[in-house]
């Protein structure tokens, strides 16, 4: 529980540093569709049948809680000239 804190905290620190960095929401935003793009591609079915994260409390905190952390993250962002 602990290392989910810290990778949300983490996740959402370094999507807020991107958006500070270009200063504008895209600089958040890009890095948020490429983390939900991982993370969607790690849920979906393989050849063999397998997923990477399976229906469990700490998969599922992983995934909901990161699409809110990134999300955050982007709104808080200030908008660009």
């Amino acid at each position: 529980a602990v290392a989910l804190l810290a990778l949300l905290a983490a996740l959402f620190a370094g999507c807020r540093g991107a958006g500070w960095g270009m200063g504008s929401r895209l600089g958040s935003g890009l890095p948020a569709v490429g983390w939900a793009a991982s993370v969607f591609a790690l849920i979906a079915m393989t050849s063999g049948g397998d997923i990477v994260l399976t229906s469990t409390v700490v998969d599922y905190c992983y995934l909901f809680g990161g699409l809110t952390a990134v999300g955050i993250a982007v709104v808080l962002t200030e908008p660009g000239p």
